[in-house]
């Protein structure tokens, strides 16, 4: 084997019904000069001993056990360890598609890109996956923070670009930028950081990826006030970053995506009966009163739409 040229980075912890699937997944791929990292992260029901089993069969697999400490800390470790000039991340629940290494790697050699990522399908637990799944039929796309500056296309591809399960980075790329340790949904806090430092990311249409939606995720789990702070925190971060940066478009974009996730999180709260939900959210009603202050009027922000953020921010009284 020549160099490793991929490093394929699998956070384990208590997967062991499902580990097996997504290990055969990756070690059938086409493209075979790779190490398979996986990180079991304290697990007790047997999962690091599937990895343990799996090494033995294949050379290319390192296995490192540690104490829980989350999937942020995994990642980071994880980065820290890899030899390849290029790095992926698979969940160890799901699927990759036979080619998802090959066509990635090429595609970032091909077009010089810091990130390339791909499409993906969810599939519920103990649902086949179709055999006929085909490229969507449309060409691949160019992204800049310029792509992101459309505010539909920004809506469009967010979790696409959020989330780290699809794509292909540059090593030196993720160098640079750390996971969050403790935090839920740790890749919101971190892809607007991967974006602005590759300068540009490629969106090829193929599906080479299967998402597993597990009834016990963490994304279907009940609504805690953890939750709450992460989630919001992650778009405080991103509006802080683009404020730093002088964008003020990404900026306009990113305070407005505040006042989704707000809303959201309140929708939530009430479904869930949380009787004083309005006390947990004043905190970020003022947050929001103190980003609103920095909005420019602007082509893209008129000023109805300005005076409907002051009018939430600072004269709504039910939420």
């Amino acid at each position: 084997m020549n160099s490793v040229q991929v490093s394929v980075i699998v956070p384990v912890f208590n997967v062991k019904k499902y580990l097996p699937e997504c290990l055969d997944s990756i070690l059938s791929q086409t493209y075979s000069n790779f190490e398979l990292i996986l990180i079991d992260d304290g697990s007790t029901d047997g999962s690091g001993e599937v990895c343990d089993e799996y090494a033995l069969k294949d050379s290319r697999i390192v296995v490192i056990h540690k104490e829980n400490s989350g999937v942020a800390d995994v990642r980071n470790l994880g980065i820290s360890r890899a030899k390849g000039e290029h790095i992926c991340f698979v969940d160890s629940d799901d699927i990759v598609n036979p080619t998802y290494i090959q066509v990635l790697y090429e595609t970032a050699i091909k077009e010089g890109a810091g990130i390339v990522m791909c499409n993906y399908i969810l599939f519920k637990d103990g649902e086949t996956i179709p055999s006929d799944i085909v490229a969507k039929q449309n060409a691949k796309i160019v992204i800049t923070e310029k792509e992101m500056e459309d505010e539909a296309f920004s809506a469009e591809n967010t979790v696409k670009l959020v989330i780290p399960i699809n794509k292909i980075y540059k090593k030196s790329l993720v160098d640079k930028i750390k996971y969050p340790s403790g935090k839920i949904h740790e890749d919101a806090y971190v892809y607007h950081r991967l974006l602005h430092e590759a300068k540009q990311a490629i969106l090829i249409p193929d599906v080479l990826y299967y998402y597993r939606k597990r009834a016990d995720s963490i994304t279907n789990s009940s609504f805690t006030v953890k939750e709450l702070d992460d989630s919001m925190g992650a778009v405080i971060d991103r509006i802080d970053f683009y404020k730093e940066l002088g964008n003020q478009r990404l900026f306009d974009i990113a305070v407005d995506g505040y006042l989704y996730f707000l809303w959201r999180n309140i929708e939530q709260m009430k479904k869930e009966g949380i009787d004083d939900y309005q006390e947990l959210i004043k905190p970020y009603i003022r947050m929001l009163r103190d980003k609103i202050k920095y909005l420019k009027i602007s082509k893209y922000y008129p000023v109805k739409k300005l005076i409907k953020m002051y009018y939430i921010a600072y004269l709504k009284k039910n939420f």
